[in-house]
C-alpha cells in the first residue's frame, strides 16, 4: 500500500532575523512516510522545527527543498482543506457558539447547509462535545475550545490530520481527558495523523510510529515502531512494551 505522506529531503532556512546576522537553519533532510490511518508522533524539543514542517505540509509556510507528496501528488496541487492543521493556541472565534466554529471551516469551503450539519454533528459526537453545541467557545475551559478545534478539523474530513503539540498548554487533567479522545476516535474512525510534542509519554502513548527530531536544524535521527496493541488506553504506559520503548528513548536523548 502506498503511503498517504511521503516527506523527502525537506531543508528549510530562515534569512537573517537582524541586518548582517546569520541565516537560522531549522529543518535539514527531513526524511520519512505516514502509511493511511496510522498516527506518527515527531517528538522532539522546542524550537527543532516540528511547528515549520507542519506550518509546510498545511501550506502555510513553503520549504526551501526537497519533495513532499501527498497521495502521490505534489502537496502544492491539493486543497489545503485536505491537510488541516490543528494548533496549539486557542483558535476559535470566541463569539460564536460550538457548532458555528465547527462548521466554519465547511462554509469557507462551501459545503451545503445539509452536509455542514450532517459533518459537525458526526464531529460533535466523535469528539464528545453533545451538549456544549450552543455554548459560545468563550465560556468553555481551554480542554472544551481545543476539542472543538480538532472537531471543526475532523469536520473537512481530511486527508491528513496535523496536530502541532495541540495538548501543550492543557493542565495535566484536560491532557489525559483529550489523549483518551484522541485514542477513542481513533478506534471507532481511524484518521492519518501527524502530531508533533515534545512529551515522551504522550508520543508513545498515541502513536503507532515515532520519529525522534534532533535539535535545530531538526532532523529524523531514529524512528521507532510502536507495537502496543490497539485499542489502546492510558493503563498501556504500564505495558512492557511502553517502558521498553521510553527507556530506549531516554537513553538516545541523555547521551
Amino acid at each position: 500500500m502506498k503511503p498517504v505522506l511521503q516527506v523527502k529531503d525537506v531543508c528549510k532556512t530562515y534569512p537573517p532575523e537582524l541586518p548582517g546576522g546569520s541565516e537560522i537553519p531549522v529543518l535539514r533532510q527531513m526524511d520519512f512516510t505516514i502509511s493511511r490511518n496510522s498516527l506518527t508522533t515527531l517528538l522532539g524539543p522546542a524550537a527543532c522545527g516540528k511547528s515549520t514542517l507542519l506550518n509546510i505540509l498545511a501550506g502555510l509556510d513553503e520549504a526551501d527543498s526537497g519533495t513532499i507528496l501527498l497521495n502521490e501528488m505534489d502537496i502544492h496541487s491539493t486543497p489545503r482543506s485536505r491537510r488541516t492543521l490543528v494548533f496549539s493556541s486557542q483558535t476559535m472565534l470566541p463569539w460564536l457558539d460550538v457548532r458555528s466554529n465547527i462548521e466554519l471551516g465547511l462554509r469557507v469551503n462551501q459545503v451545503s447547509a445539509e452536509n455542514r450539519r450532517i459533518r459537525a454533528e458526526e464531529a460533535i459526537y466523535q469528539t464528545g462535545l453533545s451538549g456544549y453545541e450552543k455554548h459560545l467557545t468563550m465560556d468553555l475551559p481551554p480542554g472544551l475550545r481545543q476539542l472543538t478545534a480538532l472537531a471543526r478539523a475532523l469536520a473537512l474530513e481530511p486527508e491528513i490530520l496535523l496536530m502541532d503539540e495541540p495538548f501543550t498548554n492543557l493542565d495535566a487533567q484536560a491532557r489525559l481527558v483529550l489523549q483518551k479522545r484522541l485514542l477513542r476516535i481513533q478506534k471507532e474512525k481511524p484518521r492519518t495523523i501527524l502530531f508533533t510534542t515534545h512529551d515522551m509519554d504522550e508520543a508513545i502513548l498515541l502513536g503507532d510510529t515515532i520519529h525522534l527530531l534532533s535539535p535545530r536544524p531538526g532532523t529524523i535521527t531514529t524512528s521507532i515502531p510502536v507495537e502496543l496493541p490497539h485499542p489502546r488506553s492510558h493503563h498501556a504506559m504500564t505495558h512492557p512494551t511502553f517502558i521498553q520503548i521510553k527507556k530506549q528513548l531516554m537513553d538516545i536523548l541523555l547521551v
